[in-house]
């Protein structure tokens, strides 16, 4: 083959061609590495993707499902005060729901990197997570209902009941008061059973713990020794 000093003529047009060296070769070939090399990381993404777009949407059903049930006990302490518990126990969910919480609010930043519309479900109960736990952390104790006193009474008669509203005592019973029918009637519950009673009958207990408790004799007593006390009814 000849050669001119314009490098090696072409076999199809004769026309001289530039000669090719190794570093040439060495080039190419660091470049089709390189696409291997890219184009094995974008797969490799893309399986990523796909992994913790399933994990999320999964996420997103526990999620909702707690935050549904959240939202509903936080609505009824609203809405009834009186049936609203401690703060303590008002924030168990939360404190369960947190370290869940932790946990995927890393995933969801990846992918809202990488493709913010692949899961915005969860995106939307993150952030009713977070105004939840705004809610409640706000939560102060001055907008906290305050629990009512427990009123009970003794009984000092035995009441035998004439309907089935009546509510039947003995003496020395311990009612606890729900409230004052009329001038003459109470209605109060014991062992589980509720109904109407004589407010005669009973004798309302104090309420107020830094007053001397008084209790009323039900039966004598005699002392038989000087530790012991004499009562008489």
């Amino acid at each position: 083959m000849k050669t001119n000093k314009y490098g090696t003529p072409c076999m199809m047009c004769d026309r001289p061609k530039k000669d090719v060296e190794f570093k040439d070769v060495d080039v190419i070939y660091e470049n089709m590495k390189r696409m291997k090399s890219n184009q094995r990381q974008r797969s490799q993404n893309s399986l990523d993707l796909i992994r913790i777009t399933n994990n999320l949407d999964e996420t997103t059903k526990n999620l909702s499902v707690f935050l549904e049930q959240i939202d509903a006990r936080w609505k009824r302490s609203k809405s009834q005060p009186t049936m609203r518990l401690t703060k303590g126990m008002t924030c168990i969910p939360i404190i369960s729901l947190y370290p869940l919480y932790l946990k995927y609010q890393p995933i969801l930043t990846k992918l809202n990197v990488s493709r913010p519309s692949a899961a915005p479900s969860l995106q939307n109960n993150m952030d009713r997570l977070n105004s939840l736990l705004y809610d409640f952390s706000n939560d102060t104790p001055e907008q906290n209902y305050a629990p009512q006193a427990v009123i009970t009474a003794t009984a000092v008669y035995k009441f035998e009941p004439r309907s089935s509203r009546e509510l039947p005592l003995n003496r020395g019973d311990i009612v606890r008061i729900i409230r004052d029918v009329d001038a003459y009637w109470m209605e109060g519950e014991r062992n589980g059973r509720c109904g109407i009673f004589p407010n005669t009958y009973v004798q309302i207990n104090s309420t107020n713990q830094s007053d001397t408790q008084k209790m009323r004799a039900i039966y004598p007593f005699t002392a038989r020794s000087d530790t012991e006390l004499s009562l008489k009814r």
